[in-house]
């Protein structure tokens, strides 16, 4: 029987207690945020784990897996900082140190206590990048391969992949092995990069990443304003993310080990930070970086030998963030309050907000199981508009509970060939004659973030709806028992009468 070894050597209570560290810190910043499917996609990959259809095939399939999104994002998130210990042990560093880096980055706890796409794709990124690092070249180009198919917000840390070919002796069959590691799953989800590679215009960021040239890939002459851009861009990060003492904790780094390999990891990174706001421009958010700093942290926790506790700095400003969001979250969405934690800089969370939820969000929820249950069959359900489409809120759940029923979005188009009150009226003749619901923003909203835009909003006027105090939503019932599936949409209806 071979010799115990202590606790304090023993790497199953190293790995295993920084796992458990990792995961505990993102379950503190998920209570405070709230809980439900808020994130970025949250509602809709949860949604597709029962109706399918989502562009990125493999994240419904791990929400299913793990029961529900936010688990998820959890368990992901401390799988990510796992790979950050092993890549620092790699570099030289103490794995603890490197690998409580990655625990309390505020750039990879952030997306981890959101349900969404972003932790698990990192997750397998940079675990495929590990493995690869530590000569497992085609089982590593394989995992990170798979982050493709879960979100290619990671494609930055795939940037790190071919470094592992620095430790390798027989660089040929290293490199071979990696590329048919990472081209199956590469030809598989290759549709993931079509926002890069085959843009399409006035689509947003899922149809094109060039948003700093107005969505189409920038001229010759473009490319010194953009690069200019992407530089200021990263120079005003807001403190909050850890910058400007994280880079300057990987230049410390670098400055203490001494390797090429260690400054080939920090150029890389950078250049995929760099890469990323020159994509982006104006309109990048800090969560789009959080793949593209994984080296950046790696580094930092090179330099920290003698300064073990100060990677637990950066747990100030996880824990205002989430507390701060979890604050306006319970505002906008009627929820048990939670508490503010300051910080020494403004924190942002309102772009936060927008991209994980919507004004009102539970209670479009709520109305989703009230309307299942009390309408007809084949009845229809209008809904105005709302930003980026988050009526789906109320959607989506509704095509889970009652597929038979019809869905209509109404926007201003619907009322092309009609005054707004002449095209409100038909839209309500038609849900009467159907059967069906209206829900439209109560107004005025008093919500601190968009709701909807000025035309939806318009929209939602010309019904003269008045709502109780506290509601966020009108709704309008029509029960019609003889209800056929027969007639047009709300909308079709509307533009069907012009004045």
């Amino acid at each position: 029987m071979s010799k115990r070894l202590p606790i304090s050597e023993s790497r199953i209570a190293l790995f295993g207690g920084l796992m458990l560290l990792a995961m505990g810190i993102r379950v503190v910043c998920s209570f405070l945020i709230g809980s439900g499917s808020f994130g970025p996609d949250g509602s809709g990959a949860e949604a597709a784990v029962h109706l399918g259809g989502h562009p990125n095939v493999l994240h419904p399939i791990l929400i299913e897996f793990f029961g529900g999104g936010r688990g998820l994002s959890a368990f992901s998130g401390a799988v990510t900082a796992l790979a950050c210990a092993k890549m620092g042990q790699r570099l030289g560093g103490n794995p603890w140190v490197c690998g409580l880096m990655g625990a309390c980055a505020p750039l990879l706890v952030m997306p981890a206590s959101m349900a969404g796409g972003d932790s698990p794709a990192l997750a397998l990124a940079a675990t495929g990048v590990a493995l690869a690092w530590w000569q497992k070249p085609f089982s590593g180009g394989l995992i990170a391969g798979l982050s493709l198919g879960v979100k290619a917000i990671a494609l930055p840390v795939l940037l790190l992949l071919p470094l592992g070919i620095l430790w390798s002796e027989k660089r040929t069959t290293y490199a071979t092995r990696i590329v048919f590691g990472f081209l199956g799953p590469f030809i598989l989800f290759l549709s993931a990069l079509d926002p890069l590679l085959t843009p399409r215009l006035n689509s947003g960021i899922l149809g094109s990443w060039w948003l700093s040239s107005d969505g189409a890939p920038p001229g010759f002459s473009e490319l010194p304003g953009m690069s200019l851009s992407a530089l200021w861009e990263i120079s005003t990060i807001p403190t909050w993310t850890g910058h400007p003492l994280l880079g300057l904790l990987a230049l410390w780094g670098c400055f203490q080990v001494r390797d090429r390999k260690v400054w080939s990891v920090l150029v890389i990174s950078g250049l995929g930070l760099f890469l990323v706001a020159f994509l982006l421009g104006d309109q990048l958010r800090v969560r789009y970086l959080g793949p593209a700093s994984i080296g950046i942290t790696v580094v930092a926790g090179l330099g920290l030998s003698r300064l073990r506790w100060l990677p637990w700095v950066f747990l100030w400003p996880c824990l205002a963030f989430a507390s701060q969001l979890g604050h306006l979250r319970s505002m906008e969405e009627g929820l048990n309050p939670r508490p503010q934690m300051p910080f020494i800089g403004p924190i942002n969370v309102e772009l936060s907000f927008e991209e994980g939820g919507i004004c009102g969000g539970n209670e479009l929820r709520d109305l989703a199981v009230q309307l299942s249950e009390s309408l007809p069959i084949n009845s229809e359900v209008a809904a105005i508009r709302l930003r980026d489409g988050r009526e789906n809120e109320l959607f989506w759940r509704l095509r889970i509970l009652r597929p038979d029923l019809q869905l209509t979005a109404l926007n201003a188009t619907c009322c092309e060939t009609n005054s707004l009150p002449n095209c409100a009226r038909e839209i309500r003749t038609h849900l009467y004659q159907r059967g069906g619901a209206l829900v439209a923003p109560h107004l005025p909203t008093d919500c601190k973030t968009l709701l909807a835009s000025p035309d939806e909003l318009a929209l939602a006027e010309a019904f003269n709806l008045r709502a109780q105090a506290k509601d966020r939503f009108n709704l309008m019932t029509w029960v019609n028992t003889e209800s056929q599936s027969s007639f047009p949409d709300a909308c079709s209806a509307a533009n069907q009468r012009p004045d």
